[in-house]
C-alpha cells in the first residue's frame, strides 16, 4: 500500500492489444522484451500477463533479471541479450534459459562445459557492439558445439530512421544465414521500430520492446501502456518580482498563481520536462523540478486536489519529445521504483 499522491496506472489490456496488433501486422512470432523492469512498468506483471497470452520467449538484458523472473514462477523460455560470465552460465543454467553467443572467445569458454546450453548466436552486421563478426568464427561456432543452438540473430543501429543503413545490414544478415546453412529454431532481426521493414524469407520472428508499451514513432494504431499522474497539493500566489525554487531560476514577471505537485526527479521525472496537464489544459513547469517536487503556474480554475498528468492519453510519449526532446526510453525507464505501480 502506497499513501503517496504520485501514481502510474499500468493499462495490461493495452499490453496485449499492442503485443496482438504486431503478431497481426508481421505474420511472425513475437518475443517480447521486458528488459529494465518491463521498460519501467513492472517485470513481473508485465510477464506474468504475457505468460497468460501465450507469448514463446521473453527476453531480458542480464542472468539477473533472469532469475529474478524465474524466482517469482515464470516458466516461460528467457532469452538472455547481453555477455554473462561462463562461470554463471555454468551454475545457473536452466533449461528455461537461452545465452546469448556475444563472440567466438566466449562460446570457446563455454563449450567447456559438460551440461546442455540452449543458446542464440548474435551476429554483428554493424552495430559493432556485440556480436559475431566474421562467418570464420560463427561457422567454427556451429561446427564444434555440442550445445544446443536454437537461433541466429542480430540488431538494427538504425531502424528507427535509416533504411539504407538497415537494408545493408539485413543483407550481412541474410548471408550468413545463407552460408550457415544450419536449422535454426529462430531467426529474428527485427526489433519495433524495423518491424514493418526488415522483410526476409529468412525471418520468423521479432524482438518487441518499446512498442510492446505503446510507442513506435510512425504507428499511431498502438494504446499506451503507462499514464503517471499526480494531485496538486499546495496553491500559492506569487508577486511580481518573486522568485521560485532552487537557485532563483524563475522571476514572476507579474502576479501568479503557482501549484505544487509531489513528483520530482528522485522519482526519475527528467528535469527537462516543460509541461503538464490538469483539467484538459496544458500548464509549464517553473522553475527548477526538485528531487520530490515541482512547481506549476497554473490558473485560478485549478483547485486543491486536482490530478495532474505527467504522462497519459493527453499527454504522450510523443507530445513530450516533442516539447522537450526526452527520448520515450527515458521516460519509461528511469521511473523510480518508489512511484507506485497500479495495474488495470
Amino acid at each position: 500500500m502506497s499513501f503517496r499522491e504520485t501514481k502510474a496506472l499500468v493499462n495490461l489490456d493495452n499490453l496485449v492489444f499492442n503485443y496482438r496488433k504486431y503478431k497481426e501486422d508481421t505474420h511472425l512470432e513475437v518475443f517480447a522484451v521486458v528488459k529494465a523492469n518491463a521498460y519501467g512498468h513492472g517485470d513481473i506483471e508485465v510477464a506474468k500477463k504475457l505468460e497468460l497470452e501465450g507469448v514463446k520467449v521473453l527476453c531480458v538484458s542480464s542472468l539477473d533479471e533472469a532469475i529474478h523472473l524465474k524466482e517469482v514462477g515464470i516458466k516461460t523460455d528467457i532469452l538472455i541479450f547481453s555477455y554473462v560470465d561462463p562461470k554463471y552460465v555454468e551454475l545457473h543454467n536452466t533449461p528455461q534459459f537461452i545465452f546469448t553467443i556475444p563472440s567466438r572467445y566466449w562460446f570457446d569458454k563455454v563449450n567447456e562445459i559438460d551440461q546442455e546450453l540452449r543458446l542464440h548466436l548474435k551476429i554483428n552486421t554493424g552495430m559493432n557492439r556485440v556480436g559475431v563478426k566474421h562467418l570464420e568464427d560463427a561457422l567454427h561456432i556451429i561446427k564444434n558445439t555440442h550445445h544446443k543452438i536454437e537461433g541466429l540473430y542480430t540488431h538494427f543501429s538504425s531502424s528507427d530512421e535509416d533504411n539504407t543503413v538497415l537494408d545493408r545490414q539485413l543483407k550481412v544478415f541474410e548471408n550468413f544465414i545463407e552460408r550457415l546453412d544450419y536449422p535454426f529454431k529462430w531467426i529474428h532481426a527485427s526489433n519495433t521500430h524495423a518491424s514493418n521493414r526488415a522483410h526476409s524469407k529468412h525471418i520468423n520472428a521479432m524482438r518487441l520492446g518499446i512498442g510492446l508499451y505503446g510507442y513506435e514513432l510512425n504507428n499511431h494504431s498502438l494504446k499506451q501502456v503507462l499514464s503517471l499522474y499526480t494531485k496538486v497539493i499546495h496553491l500559492e500566489t506569487i508577486q511580481k518580482g518573486e522568485a521560485v525554487g532552487y537557485n532563483e531560476t524563475y522571476f514572476a514577471t507579474n502576479e501568479i498563481k503557482v501549484a505544487t505537485v509531489p513528483i520530482g526527479y528522485g522519482d526519475g521525472l527528467d528535469m527537462r520536462h516543460k509541461f503538464v496537464i490538469i483539467n484538459h489544459r496544458k500548464y509549464p513547469i517553473i522553475g527548477k523540478v526538485c528531487m520530490d517536487q515541482m512547481m506549476i503556474q497554473v490558473d485560478d480554475s485549478v483547485k486543491m486536489g486536482d490530478l495532474v498528468s505527467i504522462l497519459s492519453d493527453e499527454h504522450t510519449y510523443k507530445d513530450i519529445l516533442k516539447e522537450s526532446s526526452i527520448m520515450p526510453y527515458l521516460v519509461m525507464t528511469v521511473l523510480s521504483s518508489r512511484v507506485p505501480r497500479e495495474y488495470i
